[in-house]
């Protein structure tokens, strides 16, 4: 969906950690827990209980409000033009 440059933005951005981005960049893919455990090679439980930090961590309540920050962090680094170009995914 996001670009590497762009990705590595909003990871500085958020404050995520590389496993917290790389289930996020999953979440983002469309995978389920069950998928993204098998992905990264983690027990689902423990894919769970990053989701559920990272969604304290982010201070939302489910999938759909962790799309809707990074979305909006997104669109405030492309305003603030931090990512050298303009993105071509809205």
């Amino acid at each position: 969906m996001f670009r590497n440059q762009e990705w590595s933005v909003l990871v500085s951005r958020l404050g995520l950690s590389p496993r917290e981005a790389e289930i996020t960049q999953r979440v983002f893919d469309g995978l389920g827990e069950a998928a993204i455990a098998r992905d990264l090679g983690l027990a689902p439980s423990t894919v769970h209980t990053y989701l559920r930090r990272l969604y304290r961590k982010l201070n939302v309540r489910s999938r759909g409000e962790l799309m809707t920050l990074v979305f909006s962090e997104f669109l405030r680094a492309n305003e603030a033009s931090e990512f050298g170009l303009v993105a071509d995914v809205i």
